[in-house]
């Protein structure tokens, strides 16, 4: 039995249903979902490999710098800090402008990641996704309501954070497109390091 939330009005309808296992309910949407958590264990390991290029050190080493960053934000901080001991000038600025999209679009999966999926009856195609925070909250309302379908359709009205397929997609596209740009990033350092090995050679 899917564990979550479900209620429906005196008419047998379906008013809101929140949970891990609303998603399911929207196959193709869950498809995406998962692109995106796998398209950014990607993106997190090519960061590391374009770090250990620009330190010109080994992925291992730097992936034990980046442990103690345990978030996305922590993380870019981290990379900040150690290509600041590398890169000057424009390089150094190119460098934070990817790792300004690499946050950003952290952001936007986390939400996805860790948000709890809602079904609305009213927004068909699409689901709505909301904090946990927020979940736990409605769960504790709910539970002390004297009217719960009101309570349910109050706060179904406040869920604005709405998907459908194309957000999503768009999500996916975002991460992949970040991913090819740390890629060629990591081959510029690459070669530049190199070419200065030659020269020093």
């Amino acid at each position: 039995m899917a564990a979550g939330f479900q209620l429906n009005n005196d008419r047998g309808e379906l008013v809101l249903e929140l949970g891990g296992h609303v998603l399911a309910t929207q196959p193709l949407m869950l498809a995406k979902v998962g692109e995106i958590a796998s398209e950014w264990a990607h993106a997190e390991a090519e960061l590391e490999r374009c770090l250990a290029a620009l330190m010109d050190t080994s992925p291992e080493r730097t992936f034990a710098l980046l442990q103690p960053y345990r978030s996305a934000a922590a993380t870019a901080t981290g990379a900040r800090a150690l290509a600041g001991a590398t890169l000057k000038g424009a390089d150094l600025d190119g460098f934070n402008v990817l790792i300004d999209r690499f946050k950003n679009i952290a952001e936007e999966r986390n939400k996805v990641q860790h948000g709890i999926w809602v079904k609305i009856t009213s927004q068909p195609g699409k689901l709505g996704r909301v904090k946990a925070v927020d979940y736990s909250r409605f769960q504790v309302d709910i539970l002390h309501s004297k009217n719960q379908v009101a309570t349910a359709e109050a706060f179904a009205a406040g869920v604005t954070d709405l998907y459908d397929v194309n957000r999503l997609a768009a999500i996916v596209t975002k991460i992949q497109t970040l991913t090819v740009d740390i890629i060629q990033a990591s081959m510029g350092y690459l070669l530049k390091s190199e070419t200065l090995a030659k020269l020093i050679k």
